[in-house]
């Protein structure tokens, strides 16, 4: 089991930089990982970029598939998975 939560990558500032100029705003979000169980504790203050793995993918918003079930008298009706 692992814990993250999805975080926009930062990049190194200078002392002078303003409060957002270590976020890289085009970048896409990527998972930090910060509590897991002791099989996955290597995975403790690592990353994970979209595309890597399978993770990412609980993320995405697909639409519920429906599946046509046939009722009574040979009426279809739609009933969510």
């Amino acid at each position: 089991m692992y814990i993250g939560k999805l975080v926009q990558p930062k990049k190194k500032i200078k002392d002078n930089d303003n409060d957002k100029a270590h976020l890289i705003k085009d970048a896409p979000k990527h998972i930090h990982f910060i509590h897991t169980d002791k099989a996955h504790d290597f995975l403790i203050d690592r990353t994970l970029m979209p595309g890597v793995g399978v993770t990412f993918e609980v993320l995405e918003d697909k639409p519920i598939a429906k599946i046509e079930e046939e009722g009574e008298e040979g009426a279809t009706e739609s009933k969510p998975v």
